[in-house]
Order: structure tokens, then sequence, then C-alpha cells
């Protein structure tokens, strides 16, 4: 396997002669009236020898010209320098004049070379800043996750009313060319449209890193896992040729920026040469996007090693121990002795032939369930080094390396189903499979929750998530099996295996049978890889690192604390008017219910559980996670101490981020305490339906963790508080109503020192749509700013969608909105 170095994308990022950059003609460059801007023009300065021509069209009209690259117009003055820039300097803010600007140059040899830019005035800086998911942008710039044919862009872009489509450029070893012209077209797009900052989203392992930042160890281990992903010939394949976007082709593509310094150079060169700030999201609450990408790892000998989680930094990856949320049965040190399988009838076949020959129940300990095997897994080999392979080629080794649990007592009980006793289920592997070798007099189960496991005194070890894998024979197996990556680059992990399977059996209206289905009890790892807990030192250093490698370019200079995050693990469990129950019984029956996914069956360990009685560690209670839970006097008692741990571990966090960056802005995203939302929720009752609330699409707000925030005193810190926000279409009333009561109940910053105006963030992407949804926009921004003592500042989710699809002028309507609201001279 070749080593994966930045050397092997020296010829997709290779430095050509002089020549004018290949992105020019994408955006037009406007300049600020009244000052002077100077833009990227060429990829290298000019050699001795080149002669520049400027010339001037408005249509076919030429309206001026000039033999030396210098021109002055309408009283601006340009210059097409030799050092490789375009500038262009305003004399009046009266002035404005839009034209097309014509470059020719004619280099040494004979070689010539032009191009059209559009030149137009630019907005005042508007009080908005983007925060981008920067892994979808770099779909919009780039093509990543996009093959060669007509591609279809992630977010279905338009712009003057034509679709924009990005077919990547790839160099002969299909990697995509990451230019820095790229970056510079994104940027010219921000000054169209008057947006000076912008906050980007790196993921949880960031694009932009340094070999230093982790442990050997686990570095080296995740660069052999990339190369494999990246020189597989099959994945290649299906993602240079595919039509649209794939999610595996995506993550291929952007597993070379941590890898290539280039990237975070050009980068932050390129904001840093179009006036742009750029601040760096940390979220404290997402370290893997678990949910959508695990890639099974095995020895060549069957040996299951782990779930590979590319978006996972190499220190979450393989040093979970360290840095992650505990499993209570971590905690605990509790094993499961006992299961009991619920049975919709007395299984007299069943329990005949277990006795005479038990060979129709197995129970399998395994770190991974049941593999669809036509998808692609990782495989190491006796040297160290990752292939890419079907799963189905090592399947027998690695189902015969499953610990088969093989003493135990079975007995049947009316009130309790099959029970099975005197077990020890070993405490590490995340799954135990139930199922039947021999096909023979099968046990059938309960759709609803045909499941429980219990500890040796007896107590419930709920907060797992069980489900039914059909048999390969099956139609529905794809659906509730998992891949690694399936033949078509997409995903298919844990969550949406558990999710279709219970969707299918209430279809079905059948009962699992276990010759023809195995019962998966996903307990989740003991460390999470998805929950950091940041009252560990180990944590806390690795993003210390993390933001010192992002904050060494230039253009960053603010840490942004985002408390947002995807994290909701597989789930079996809901609460709805029928108390605990089977959450896919509650969805066939169209009743509403709270998901209870395993992520909340994991706790910091700074949280104090001593006190707490087994039954409130390990199961879920009714109500326990409705409402909110912010005070000690809350009953539900995990949930408290792990709210309060969470608090505590990013207070500690924010301590040595203050520390160590003395100089960057730090700003932290926190969420409404429980008064200001039960006010809106008592508002909202009284509403006539159809009335949008303040919460409506508001993304990636997750209570079930972040709301240990609404604990949190910054008192000692200069921290900047950025209230969490509202939905798109949030009814104008309503929306007043929040900010008179969001706005005190943030007032003083939570006792930091930071006592100016605050921040708020805005989901308006969703009104990027239509004429209705620009009325929304228009309304709810003017509405968002109308206090500018207290907000001075909208921050605007989901970048890709506002560069790409509001129009240069898109912001205009901010000069008239109506005067400030009256609470804003309070």
């Amino acid at each position: 396997m070749r080593a994966l170095a930045s050397a092997i994308f020296t010829a997709a990022m290779a430095v050509a002669a002089p020549s004018l950059s290949p992105r020019l003609a994408e955006v037009p460059f406007c300049y600020p009236c009244g000052a002077t801007r100077i833009w990227p023009l060429l990829n290298e300065p000019l050699e001795s020898g080149t002669s520049i021509k400027l010339k001037i069209f408005r249509g076919s009209a030429e309206l001026a010209r000039s033999t030396d690259g210098k021109l002055s117009f309408e009283g601006l003055q340009l210059e097409a320098m030799r050092n490789g820039r375009l500038r262009l300097e305003s004399g009046a803010k009266d002035k404005r004049s839009e034209f097309d600007l014509r470059i020719e140059l004619n280099h040494r040899g004979g070689r010539m070379e032009s191009e059209t830019l559009r030149i137009r005035p630019a907005p005042p800086v508007r009080p908005v800043t983007y925060y981008a998911d920067f892994g979808d942008d770099l779909i919009n710039i780039f093509g990543a996750g996009l093959g060669g044919g007509p591609p279809i862009m992630h977010h279905q872009l338009r712009e003057g009313g034509a679709a924009v489509r990005r077919a990547p450029s790839r160099g002969e070893d299909s990697f995509i060319r990451y230019e820095k012209a790229g970056f510079d077209q994104y940027f010219r797009r921000l000054q169209c449209q008057g947006v000076a900052s912008e906050i980007l989203w790196l993921f949880p392992y960031p694009f932009l890193t340094a070999p230093d930042v982790y442990s050997p160890r686990a570095t080296a281990l995740y660069r052999r896992q990339a190369e494999a992903i990246l020189h597989d010939p099959v994945l290649t394949q299906i993602v240079v040729h595919s039509k649209s976007l794939t999610n595996w082709g995506w993550i291929r593509d952007l597993l070379p920026l941590r890898l290539n310094p280039r990237v975070g150079r050009d980068l932050s060169q390129s904001a840093t040469e179009h006036g742009i700030q750029l601040g760096v999201s940390y979220r404290p609450f997402e370290h893997a996007a678990a949910k959508y990408y695990q890639l099974p790892a095995f020895e060549s000998d069957g040996r299951f090693l782990w779930m590979f989680q590319p978006l996972s930094s190499p220190a979450v990856n393989f040093e979970a121990e360290t840095v992650g949320f505990a499993h209570y049965r971590a905690l605990t040190r509790a094993v499961v002795t006992t299961i009991e399988l619920r049975t919709p009838d007395r299984p007299d076949r069943f329990l005949e032939r277990f006795h005479k020959w038990r060979d129709n129940l197995r129970i399998l300990v395994s770190g991974y369930p049941p593999i669809q095997t036509d998808s692609l897994v990782l495989v190491r080999n006796p040297q160290g080094a990752f292939r890419l392979a079907p799963f189905g080629r090592i399947a027998r080794r690695a189902d015969a390396q499953r610990l088969a649990i093989t003493d135990f007592q079975l007995e049947y009980e009316p009130s309790r189903g099959v029970v099975i006793r005197g077990l020890r289920i070993p405490s590490g592997p995340a799954y135990i499979v139930i199922d039947n070798p021999s096909g023979q007099a099968p046990l059938t189960l309960v759709r609803s929750q045909p499941v429980r496991l219990l500890a040796a005194d007896g107590t419930t070890m709920g907060r797992d998530a069980a489900y039914v894998a059909f048999a390969e024979t099956s139609p529905e197996f794809k659906a509730t099996r998992i891949a690694g990556i399936q033949p078509d680059g997409n995903p298919h992990a844990v969550f949406f295996a558990t999710e279709a399977s219970g969707t299918l059996l209430f279809a079905k209206s059948a009962e699992p049978r276990l010759d023809t289905a195995a019962l998966v009890i996903n307990r989740g790892e003991e460390y999470s890889r998805e929950m950091v807990d940041y009252n560990l030192p180990a944590a806390r250093r690795n993003a210390i690192r993390e933001l010192a490698a992002i904050l060494r370019h230039p253009a960053f200079n603010q840490i942004y604390v985002n408390t947002r995050s995807h994290t909701s693990l597989a789930a079996e469990s809901g609460d709805g008017e029928a108390g605990i129950g089977s959450l896919a019984a509650y969805r066939a029956a169209k009743k509403p219910a709270g998901q209870l996914g395993i992520d909340l069956a994991y706790t910091p360990r700074g949280a104090v559980i001593g006190s707490l009685t087994p039954a409130a560690i390990m199961n879920f209670t009714p109500g326990e996670w409705k409402g909110f839970c912010q005070t000690p006097e809350c009953p539900f008692p995990w949930r408290y101490r792990r709210n309060e741990a969470i608090a505590h571990g990013i207070r500690k966090l924010l301590e040595d981020v203050q520390q160590s960056f003395p100089e960057a802005r730090l700003r932290i995203v926190l969420p409404e305490r429980a008064a200001v939302a039960q006010a809106m929720a008592r508002l909202q009752q009284r509403q006539p339906a159809g009335t949008e609330g303040y919460t409506g699409n508001r993304n990636n707000y997750i209570a079930n963790i972040g709301e240990g925030l609404a604990l949190l005193d910054l008192t000692g810190t200069r921290f900047e508080t950025v209230l969490l926000g509202v939905g798109p279409f949030v009814a104008g009333h309503v929306l007043n109503e929040f900010l008179d009561r969001a706005i005190p109940d943030a007032s003083g910053h939570r006792h930091s020192s930071y006592q100016g105006p605050s921040g708020i963030m805005y989901e308006g992407q969703w009104t990027l749509k239509d004429e209705a949804g620009r009325r929304a926009r228009e309304r709810n921004l003017c509405l968002l700013l109308s206090r500018p003592e207290s907000i001075n500042e909208v921050i605007l989710y989901e970048a890709a969608d506002w560069t790409y699809r509001l129009p240069w002028d898109g912001f205009e309507f901010l000069a008239s909105c109506p005067p400030p609201h009256p609470a804003a001279a309070q």
C-alpha cells in the first residue's frame, strides 16, 4: 500500500506557469465604493516580458482600454499588477459603476490568454455572519463526493434561475484538484453579498490539522485505514462514475484535506486576501456523527478490531477509554446474568427441541452486528496495512471468532417468557446476537420489546436498543443488516438498521422467528466515540491541540463553541402517553413518543452516581427525558447528575481554551433555559393552529446532551454568549415574544466579563426556496436586528445555501427595516 503523504497530492495541486486563475469568471468582483480592494488574479507573479491589456465593456460596446495594465474609468483606478493581483480604487462613495473588464495576457513565447470579469459595486458590510458546515460547502466549491457525470448538488442550488452544477476536476490518480482558485471564488461570493465573516465547522476531525496533534500510534492507525479507503479501486470507480453525490465518495474526497497542509494554507490565504475573517466552530458534543459513518475493521484471520469512524479524530477512534463518556456498565461493573425473551405463546416445540439437542438457540457476544456480505469492510494484513474487501470474503472467519455463550440454563415462565439464567456476558463487546443455528423448532418473539437483560442482583439493565436482523435469504435483509460501504457508495449504520427493523416488523404484522432472523441487542461500547468527556484532561488536551492547529492559520481569529450536534444514537424505546414502550409500536400507531437512544446510557465520568440506585442508573424512567431537568429538584437523578457533569466538563474546557488562546475572540452558543422554553410553550398553546413556533426546523440541537449547558456559569471567563436562535418561519409576534424573554435570560452573558451585545443563530436557509420564504426571511431578520443594544449580529446557518442561493443584493432590505423595537432602548 502506498504511503499516504502530501506528496501524492502534489500533482493535483501543482503550481503551473504564471497564468490567469481558472475560476475568475464565475463570480463578480465587487468593490467597496470610496475604498480600495485587491484580489488575486493570477496563480503566480508575472514573468518579465509578459504584456497586459485591459478593456472595459458594457454589453458589446468597448468603453476604454489600456496596454500597460492600468486604467482609469468613471472615477475608478484599475491595475492588473505584476505580482498577480487586481487592484481597484474607488474615489467616491456615491459613484457606483458596473461593467465588464477584459484582461489579455501575452506571455513570452507567444502564449496568449484572456478572461472577462464582471465588476460591480459591493454592498455595505451587513450585520450577518455565515456559519458553514464546511464539508457541504466543499461539495459546492469542488464537487466533492460527485463523479464525472452530470452531478446533482447536495444542496439543490439555484442562482439566477439556473441550477448550479460543478463536476469535480480530478487528476489521473482520481483525487480531486483542490485549487486555491476554488476558495477565491467562494470568498468573492461573500464579498458580493456584504458578508465579512464566516464561522467554519471543519468536522469532528478537523480538515485543518497537524501531525503532532494526536499520539503517533493513533495517527498511524487512522492513516493506514485512510489509505485503504483512498486507494481502493472498487470505491474509486464508484466515486468517479457516479452521477450523484455518494456519501462514502464524499468521505474519500475529504480525507486528503487532513493530510495535505497546503489546503489549509490556501484556505487561510484566500480568506485573508478577500478580507474575510474566519472563526473555527468547535462542537464539543459531536465527535463522530456515528449514526452515519462506521466501517467495520477486522484482522485477516477474522478477529474484529473496531468500527472505524472516519469523521472521528485518531484520539476518539482509538483512545476512547481516555476521552469518551462511559457506559453505565463501565461505571457499575454490572454484568448480564439473565436474559428474558418474550414470546406470544408458550413455545413447546422450541423448548422440547432445546432440552433434547440444544441446537436451536445460540447466544453470541460480538463487537459487530450482522453485516451485509456484499458491503466493503476493512481488513488488516499481518504487516499492518489495511485494504477494503467485501465482508463475504471473511464472513466465516469473522463469525467464527464471535464468543459463543454455552453455559446457561433455560426455562419458560408464563409471566416472563423464555428465561435464560446462569450467564456471564463479558462487559466489553457492544452486541449480543441470539439466533437459531439449526433452523429447527424456532422460537417466535413478540415484535414489541422482545428482550430484557438483568444483572446478578435482578436489576434490569435497560437503555439498550434491540432489533431484528433478517437472514440474507430474506428480501428485508439489507435494510436490517449494517453495511460498511454499500455497492452504491453509501453507508447503512446500525442506527438505520434499527429504524428499518422496527418499521418492517410492524408493516409485516408478523412476529419475528429466530430461524429467519437474528435478535441483535445493541448495548453500545463501554466508552463512547461519539460523546467526549471534558472532565478528563486528555479530552481537553486534544481539544486545545486541535484548535491550535487551526488558529496557526492567520485568517482565523475566533473560537466559536457550538453546542449543536447530531448526537442521537440507535433507539428501540420511546416515551409517550403509554409510558416506556417500543418506539416502533408508537410510530406504527401514529402516536407521539420521545426517542430514547443508547446515547442516554452514557455519562461523563465526573458524574456523581454513588448515591443513585442501580435501577436509576440502568433504566429509563417514564418522563425522564421530557421537559427540563436543570435544578437539583429535578426528580430524575441520572439525568440531572449527567447534565451537571456535562456543564462541569465544558466549564473546564472553556477555562483551558481561554488560557491557551489569549488573543482569540471567544464565543459559546447557549440554549435558552427552562423558564424561557416553558413560557414559550404556554404561548404556543394559545396560538391558532398552524402558527409557526420559534423552534420549528431548528436543526442539530439535541437537548439530551446539550441541556447541560443551561447549568453553565461563565464567571471568570471572557466568553461571549450566542443565543441558540430560532427556526426559519417563526411567526413575527412569536419571535418578538421569544426575544422579550431570551434576551433577559442571556443578559450578563452568564456572568462573563464580556458585557456587550450578543449574536443569535437563524435557520433561515429554508427560506431561500421561494417568494414566501423571502418574505419570512426579511421580516424575521429585521426583527432579530431590531434590538441593536442586545443583538448586533445574526449567524446564518448552512453557509453553502446562502452563499450560492442568495442574490448579490439579497441583504439590501436590511437598510429599510423598521425602526428599532421599543425594547432596544431599555
